[in-house]
């Protein structure tokens, strides 16, 4: 796990959930799809009270994937997705 992952992961688990989707947004405009990342801001936009920002976040990567992969997203982002909503 690189540095960024352990960072992201000790904010979350501190509940810092500005850090979590700052350095979330660093690893994603790095790789773009890292579910991993984009999952942990997803909840950290949730767990703030920012729904429309976290649908607007899975909303986009939702286009990314479909435009530069022609895929959808995992079963298990979905599921995260969902259960946010």
């Amino acid at each position: 796990m690189d540095s960024a992952s352990k960072l992201i992961h000790h904010h979350a688990t501190l509940g810092n959930y500005e850090r979590v989707v700052s350095i979330g947004d660093k690893i994603l405009n790095v790789d773009p799809y890292n579910e991993n990342a984009l999952g942990m801001v997803l909840v950290a936009h949730a767990e703030m009270g920012n729904i429309g920002a976290a649908e607007h976040r899975y909303r986009t990567y939702l286009e990314l994937l479909e435009i530069e992969l022609s895929e959808p997203p995992s079963p298990k982002m979905e599921r995260l997705f969902e259960s946010l909503s």
